[in-house]
């Protein structure tokens, strides 16, 4: 009986201690990229540009979505310490698993967010761009 009574609260613990702390302050990052003209599957990451990074960011996180498929996985989420020149350099996730879509070709979103020495998220920006179909190669 008592377990029926501790699961909810152990639930309610889980959920809220494994939420990102987003700062008030945080700011929108811009972000560039462009997906080059190899063919087929490009297993490295592409070069992003960053701009409107905060001075005291310490490390981005880095997420790779199929909009048209969410459920194809694409490399887990990245963290990495950031270098402070607004560039991810090209094939430098370690992560990442790049897009292989249909003939049509789908939309794939960026997401980064910049964090601070203790983890909080002070500035996230999402670029979401068409890659690969047929046509353009």
């Amino acid at each position: 009986m008592k377990f029926g009574r501790l699961f909810p609260l152990l639930l309610y613990f889980l959920f809220f201690c494994s939420c990102e702390k987003i700062s008030i302050d945080s700011v929108e990052l811009e972000l560039d990229y462009s997906w080059g003209t190899e063919p087929g599957v490009n297993q490295k990451n592409p070069d992003i540009k960053l701009s409107g990074i905060p001075p005291n960011t310490r490390f981005l996180k880095v997420q790779l979505v199929d909009l048209d498929l969410p459920i194809a996985n694409h490399g887990d989420v990245e963290k990495i310490t950031y270098s402070a020149n607004g560039v991810i350099p090209y094939g430098s996730l370690k992560n990442y698993i790049g897009p292989s879509p249909p003939p049509e070709g789908h939309r794939y979103e960026y997401t980064i967010k910049a964090l601070d020495e203790n983890g909080v998220v002070i500035g996230i920006g999402k670029k979401a761009q068409r890659c690969c179909p047929k046509t353009q190669q």
